[in-house]
């Protein structure tokens, strides 16, 4: 027999052994609990964000050259007062063959203030029904269920609460099966204890809008490496599976009396002098930038002289370094990413080769 010491240890290594073999199971199943709910995730998907879904032959030919068979479409949009602001509509689906669709819905923030229960339990309901809708409507592409349901709510430590209570109710009003995902924010990715971890199946990291967009002096309020960087430092991995997105739409803000006025969604020609004049830009890669000398109106908007614009895109280059950043987060490393958003003008100015370089090359490939 041991001493009594010696028999001490014995029984606390005996217990300790004893707990790690019992947990093991559990830790396992812990793991194996987060699936895989992404189809295909080593090939591209895209939002498309017109209610309108329309393809052109540009845009399907973009689909098809990169292999995207998945598209995340926006059904609904809802407004700060939890109304209904716009809801599909498929006028035309002659390129939709072969594509699996699926739905998002936009929340504007403002509708989870000062909602109560029942409130909640009525937009739930409402919100159930618009995913079904578009599987009764269009199952061909939407299927005869919906597989996975996307909710794009920028929520705040105000909100958070109310919308992840909302997304428990949403959850129950949607078939047992379908998985139920939402956007994160890069802020929401970087703190998860601090912005609280949503009551949902998966997430896509909205990996843009990182910068100060009522701030004139802004470099560039879409994406900014530097701000990137900062948001992906030093963190463990997000505690849902994740897709990651990258920017390539494009927009012209202007500012009217030192405040943002309005976002015209396209970067237009400003190269008529007679109606706008340039401003020098103080480094080489930094949005264009004009003052409007003459009154004009550009897309149904009426810009009075003195209103000040910046143009903004994001270059190839921008692109690849923040796809290489991404792709160094363990938890985003396995997927291709996704791209926001589908339509004429990015069809028009991305190629299918550029843009998977995004995730397909190695680290030193381009230079």
């Amino acid at each position: 027999m041991g001493t009594k010491k010696e028999n001490t240890v014995i029984r606390v290594l005996f217990r300790f052994s004893l707990a790690f073999l019992l947990l093991q199971p559990y830790a396992c199943r812990e793991k194996d609990a987060i699936p895989n709910v992404f189809p295909d995730p080593q090939l591209p998907v895209w939002y498309y964000w017109k209610t309108t879904l329309q393809l052109s032959a540009r845009e399907r030919a973009l689909l098809d050259s990169m292999q995207c068979r998945h598209v995340y479409v926006k059904i609904e949009d809802v407004g700060g007062d939890a109304e209904t602001l716009a809801q599909l509509a498929i006028p035309d689906t002659a390129r939709l063959s072969g594509l699996h669709l699926e739905p998002v819905i936009f929340i504007a923030n403002n509708s989870f203030k000062n909602r109560s229960s029942e409130a909640l339990e009525r937009l739930a309901q409402a919100h159930a029904a618009s995913f079904k809708s578009c599987a009764a409507r269009w199952p061909q592409y939407f299927g005869n269920k919906p597989e996975r349901v996307q909710i794009d709510c920028d929520w705040t430590p105000s909100t958070k609460n109310t919308f992840f209570q909302y997304l428990k109710i949403l959850k129950t009003h949607l078939p047992a099966a379908t998985k139920l995902g939402i956007t994160l924010r890069l802020h929401q990715y970087r703190d998860p204890e601090g912005t609280g971890i949503p009551p949902a199946d998966f997430a896509v990291l909205m990996a843009y809008n990182t910068g100060n967009i009522s701030d004139w002096e802004e470099e560039n309020s879409i994406l900014k490496l530097s701000d990137l960087r900062a948001y992906l430092h030093q963190r463990g991995d997000y505690p849902l599976p994740l897709r990651w997105a990258l920017p390539l739409f494009e927009w012209t803000l202007v500012y009217r009396a030192d405040e943002l006025w309005k976002i015209i969604p396209q970067t237009t020609n400003w190269k008529d002098t007679e109606k706008f004049r340039p401003i020098a830009v103080s480094a080489p890669g930094t949005c264009r930038r004009f003052e409007v000398i003459s009154g004009t109106f550009v897309a149904g908007h009426y810009l009075r002289p003195g209103d000040l614009l910046r143009c903004e895109k994001i270059s190839p280059e921008t692109l690849q370094q923040a796809a290489d950043l991404l792709r160094s987060q363990s938890d985003l490393k396995a997927a291709a990413p996704c791209f926001f958003t589908l339509d004429s003008s990015t069809a028009a100015q991305n190629s299918a080769q550029m843009l998977e370089l995004l995730w397909k090359k190695e680290p030193g490939d381009i230079h």
